[in-house]
């Protein structure tokens, strides 16, 4: 059997960009609107029930403001 010298090396995940934009607002816990009225809802998201409060905080602190590209 073979073994490895070295790391393996694999081409990234590639997904079709969907388009671009600046995030407005976050919404609830998966979801924003960009600044062109666009909403955005981040599929595969779901933080149990005690934690929501937080989770919508944190996609605040890390989403709101910046630029983004959606891909999928």
């Amino acid at each position: 059997m073979p073994v490895a010298a070295g790391p393996a090396i694999a081409a990234g995940c590639t997904f079709e960009p969907q388009g671009a934009g600046r995030v407005a607002a976050v919404i609830d816990l998966r979801s924003f609107r960009l600044e062109d009225g666009r909403e955005v809802w981040l599929a595969g998201i779901e933080p149990v029930a005690a934690e929501k409060p937080k989770a919508t905080a944190s996609l605040s602190v890390i989403a709101a403001g910046r630029e983004v590209t959606l891909s999928g």
